[in-house]
């Protein structure tokens, strides 16, 4: 099992053709469906009869913070693999993908301030409506 120290010595371009490669995956466990763009959703085979409880992670919110898109890599990986087993559905999605190239926190506007807006003036803006 990688490291936090593998984890920082990694390529942005590569970990975000990682995770669009995803809904290629199927495990007996469960599949993955691309729901938009750059949100993912894992469901399960299996359930415990219960109420379905769904779980969201979201990377790159912030351009500048970028170590969220590996670990939420190796949370997809750990799915596929079936080292990880739940019978929750789960939510994957990448934030502000253009911030995270050029290095900044954001280009416009904060992603995080943009949410329950109904503005559609800027990137930041539609991207949180998407999301």
């Amino acid at each position: 099992m990688a490291t936090i120290i593998d984890t920082l010595n990694f390529n942005l371009k590569t970990e975000i053709d990682r995770f669009r490669s995803r809904p290629q995956c199927v495990s007996s466990v469960g599949q993955f469906e691309m729901l938009c763009s750059d949100i993912l959703k894992y469901t399960p085979n299996i359930s415990s009869g219960k109420k379905k409880i769904k779980v969201g992670f979201l990377a790159l919110t912030h351009g500048n913070e970028i170590i969220g898109l590996p670990i939420l890599n190796k949370i997809i990986e750990a799915l596929t693999s079936e080292e990880v087993k739940t019978d929750c559905e789960v939510f994957f999605g990448l934030g502000n993908l253009e911030a995270a190239f050029a290095s900044k926190r954001f280009l416009n506007k904060d992603l995080n301030r943009c949410f329950g807006q109904r503005t559609n003036e800027l990137p930041e803006d539609l991207r949180a409506r998407e999301i």
